[in-house]
């Protein structure tokens, strides 16, 4: 009778389906959040929940994904035939390192198309400035409504008013009030700012953090548009009367 039991427990035994190792599905729910996290980074969206979509939050969620699915795979191999889910754990494995690869690229060409088209605008707004001086007695619109006149003369459209890395605000530059068509050639007129529509101000306005810290695209008086780095921000003439400072 006790033979008969063990047979039947042992066939109980055999007849249950191994259950699926928690440790793997942690790893592939991490390596997808990982992923979506990694994506909005990548096409620098900036819809809500900007904090889940960096790189930080991402290379933390590729570790865990990575350290439980290395875990998943050792606990499955040691409880041989009691546990399932290699499969998933190794998903999780090709996830992360496919995106660690693939992700890091597509950001920075994202990016770098996002600069370019940064600066083009402002190239395009410091040029329409000019023409709009030539046509309206040799001066500049006034500061406070610089970017109603702008487009109501026609010749740039909203999208030259906005920075792609920028796109909360209809404007992501500001115009230097100092500045006039007679002013010098290395004078701030237009500037990357926090963003409103018709801003103007100083060196209080840029925002370095639109391009990550490294620093802002400005339109100068002679036509020229110039990334400045942060650390030569401070070395930007607003003011003729104030030593350029």
């Amino acid at each position: 009778m006790a033979n008969q039991n063990s047979k039947m427990s042992e066939m109980e035994k055999q007849n249950q389906k191994p259950k699926t190792c928690i440790l793997a599905v942690g790893a592939l729910v991490f390596a997808i959040l990982s992923l979506l996290s990694g994506v909005r980074w990548a096409l620098i969206w900036q819809g809500p929940f900007k904090g889940f979509g960096n790189e930080k939050v991402m290379g933390w969620f590729f570790l865990l994904s990575f350290g439980l699915a290395v875990a998943g795979l050792i606990k499955i191999r040691v409880r041989k035939g009691e546990l399932r889910g290699k499969g998933v754990a190794t998903a999780a494995i090709v996830i992360v390192f496919l995106g660690g690869i693939f992700l890091p690229a597509a950001h920075n060409k994202v990016e770098l198309q996002a600069q370019m088209t940064c600066g083009k605008n402002l190239f395009n707004l410091g040029t329409t400035m000019r023409i709009y001086a030539s046509d309206f007695d040799g001066k500049f619109p006034l500061p406070h409504k610089w970017c109603d006149s702008l487009l109501k003369y026609g010749k740039v459209n909203e999208k030259s008013f906005n920075c792609p890395l920028n796109k909360k605000k209809r404007c992501s530059y500001a115009m230097n009030p100092n500045c006039e068509p007679n002013s010098p050639g290395d004078m701030v007129l237009l500037f990357e700012s926090k963003g409103a529509w018709n801003q103007y101000g100083g060196a209080e306005l840029l925002a370095p953090e639109n391009h990550g810290g490294r620093g802002c695209f400005i339109s100068f008086n002679d036509g020229h548009v110039y990334f400045v780095k942060t650390e030569q921000l401070g070395q930007l003439k607003w003011d003729v009367e104030e030593g350029g400072k």
